[in-house]
């Protein structure tokens, strides 16, 4: 008779085993060995350091296994979140991965669900003109909430120059002294960090957190056998921050795992008062009543004057006077 708990772990290690090779195939038709100059560590962290001396460091042992053709034998997980994160980061929607022949479904299972709902998920008129919308230039102001280690932040920070802020949020303790690592590592003198969690009030609350990347205020996101831990956080409401901060973002960017709707429906007065803004925001968790979030979240923006987009997955685009 097989356990119940080892069936988890056969069920688990085969759902490993696909996504891995699903990786695999993502790499080799995205990643070119040319682009990277040196392998190294950098504090006892693998860094790749790409041809233009930009350093990317992140962690040994996260989700690719096995050797890769071009790849040094231990960095293949971290080039595959260089891939991800750096090349084609979140902020960035006008880019799109080479899928080849996977489905969306299994592409979003590989990657993550913001690599499928890209600005090419609309209709190319509609993609067309929200890129020109939500493209960031120069002397820019961008809100990046959920910075990760900070690959997308380097991204944003040369593209908004010397004359423009990045304000970039990290909740996760195991992840926040490489964001600020790579930050430093690559000279990002225009980049704000803040180690606080975007919410529907002030003060501290609990947040949930799965692994590395999936860190939320939101209880019940993750499925009941999965492996979970909990944590009080700094909390801080969207107005609250950019007061704080002293800006007017022209561009946000929500990555806050479920929490997308309640910070802006408390977020519905000070979004008003922005004369020119865009967002880019998930909506495919559900709301309290179980509908899908990007239903309500389209309806709030369109509320406050917002042009949106929404792509079949329900990624929302946005914008008013910009």
């Amino acid at each position: 008779m097989i356990r119940s708990g080892m069936k988890k772990r056969v069920r688990y290690g085969s759902i490993n085993r696909i996504v891995n090779g699903l990786r695999r195939y993502l790499l080799s038709r995205n990643f070119d060995s040319t682009l990277i100059k040196a392998y190294t560590t950098t504090n006892g962290h693998p860094t790749v350091v790409l041809q233009d001396d930009t350093r990317l460091t992140g962690f040994w042992d996260s989700g690719l296994t096995g050797p890769l053709p071009g790849i040094a034998s231990g960095y293949e997980s971290l080039v595959y979140d260089a891939l991800l994160r750096y090349r084609f980061a979140h902020g960035l929607p006008w880019l799109q991965m080479d899928f080849g022949l996977l489905p969306g479904r299994l592409a979003a299972q590989a990657t993550h669900p913001q690599h499928v709902n890209t600005l090419h998920g609309l209709s190319y008129a509609v993609g067309k003109a929200f890129r020109n919308h939500l493209t960031i230039n120069p002397g820019d102001t961008v809100l990046e909430a959920g910075a990760f280690l900070g690959f997308g932040t380097i991204r944003l920070s040369r593209l908004v120059g010397a004359s423009g802020r990045v304000v970039s949020m990290e909740l996760s303790d195991t992840v926040w002294p490489l964001l600020g690592l790579n930050c430093t590592e690559n000279r990002l003198n225009n980049v704000n960090l803040v180690q606080k969690a975007l919410g529907d009030e002030s003060g501290t609350a609990t947040a949930w957190m799965q692994g590395r990347q999936v860190n939320t205020l939101r209880s019940g996101l993750f499925t009941a056998d999965s492996s979970e831990k909990k944590r009080a956080v700094e909390v801080v409401t969207l107005e609250q921050l950019c007061r704080t901060q002293r800006i007017t973002p022209r561009v946000i960017i929500l990555t806050i795992n479920g929490m997308e709707l309640s910070v802006l429906r408390q977020s519905k007065a000070f979004l008003s008062e922005l004369k020119a803004c865009a967002l880019m925001v998930p909506g495919w968790y559900r709301d309290e009543t179980g509908k899908a979030a990007w239903l309500a979240i389209e309806a709030l923006l369109k509320g406050l004057g917002f042009i949106t987009a929404v792509t079949s997955g329900g990624m929302v685009f946005a914008y008013k006077g910009c």
